[in-house]
């Protein structure tokens, strides 16, 4: 009986760690080739008058670092995103001729499931 007990649990949970993740975590990563980026946010390509700065809160982990770049680059009017895991640094390189807007990035971090802590766009 204990033996099916044990089978059951987790080992997260046998070792004591939270069982629950950060909210807007992923749990599996969904790799998408179209979508997965990995440019780096000190990358050239984000300097300029096209580019909108974000700060993301609570994402821990490389998979959270995914859903959110999976989400903004699905938002017409974005041409690039670059996530920085650490700092929660998000830039967005936005299309030239029909740029997303500020609201469209506001919903595509919520969609997400993290707290956009702030957000400059492009002047």
């Amino acid at each position: 009986m204990l033996k099916k007990i044990l089978k059951s649990l987790s080992v997260v949970s046998l070792i004591g760690l939270p069982t629950v993740g950060a909210a807007g975590c992923q749990s599996t990563p969904t790799v998408d080739d179209e979508s997965t980026n990995l440019s780096s946010v000190d990358d050239p390509a984000f300097v300029g008058d096209r580019t909108a700065e974000l700060v993301v809160l609570g994402m821990p982990c490389p998979f959270c670092v995914q859903n959110v770049e999976s989400q903004l680059t699905q938002v017409v009017g974005v041409e690039r995103v670059a996530v920085e895991l650490a700092t929660g640094r998000v830039r967005v390189l936005l299309a030239e001729g029909d740029p997303a807007s500020e609201a469209d990035l506001v919903s595509a971090v919520k969609a997400s499931g993290f707290t956009l802590d702030q957000i400059e766009m492009p002047r």
